[in-house]
């Protein structure tokens, strides 16, 4: 923003004015250029991450300079989800990284709840053989939905949670019932009734003992069976 001539001549309310102004326009213009190099950044990582010959380029190079580019936001979606998803299917040494970078990157985006949820949900069921970073793909997804669900109450977060907690594998089932415990918890909000009643199913009829005692470890912990109780429900499986 370029001054008037005249400007010190301006009462001193008026100069400030102008100097507020002014840092606004140089600001935006600040954050701008920052969402412009993170981006660039992930389009350079997304072409470099479908290249299995240059995996030392992506965790020691590319990696970096993504982590040093700026902040997420909204518009950056597409890119981290494009990412994710090459990263995933391309395995390597260098992909267990990049893929908790992504999910930490989405992690810190200021409005949580334009990460859809479907994307959520196609990247907890993932699963194929000696993927390393399955289960931790599959708790932070937990922990996204549940940070969606707990701001927003919004019903298809809802849902994909209750599918998350109903997973066949009884270890991932545990860790999600974990990891949704934890996330309201952070968050200062009340687990609902839907997922209230996903984690009462569970305590009564899951055909494993360590998630039906999660599930009542859980439920004890918000308040609604007290120990004794607990135990109870243990010994009458």
């Amino acid at each position: 923003m370029n001054h008037p001539k005249d400007v010190g001549n301006f009462p001193k309310g008026a100069r400030d004015v102008l100097h507020r102004l002014e840092r606004i326009a140089f600001d935006r213009l600040l954050k701008l250029q920052f969402r412009q190099q993170y981006q660039e950044a992930l389009e350079v990582l997304c072409e470099t991450m479908q290249n299995p010959d240059r995996e030392r380029e992506v965790v020691w190079k590319r990696l970096s300079k993504l982590k040093t580019s700026g902040r997420p936001a909204p518009e950056h979606l597409p890119t981290l989800i494009k990412l994710e998803r090459i990263t995933r299917e391309t395995g390597g040494t260098a992909y267990v990284e990049v893929d908790k970078t992504v999910f930490e990157e989405l992690a810190r985006i200021n409005h949580p709840e334009t990460i859809p949820v479907d994307f959520l949900l196609e990247a907890f069921r993932y699963r194929r053989r000696y993927d390393n970073f399955a289960r931790r793909r599959s708790a932070y997804a937990v922990e996204l939905a549940a940070t969606i669900a707990a701001q927003t109450d919004d019903v298809e977060a809802l849902d994909a949670l209750v599918e998350m907690l109903s997973d066949p594998k009884a270890d991932i089932r545990g860790k999600a019932m974990v990891t949704l415990y934890n996330t309201y918890e952070w968050q200062g909000c009340k687990i609902p009734p839907i997922l209230l009643d996903r984690l009462w199913d569970a305590a009564r009829n899951d055909r494993s003992r360590k998630v039906r005692q999660t599930a009542l470890a859980v439920l004890q912990r918000v308040g609604k069976v007290s120990h004794e109780e607990a135990m109870e429900y243990l010994e009458e499986k």
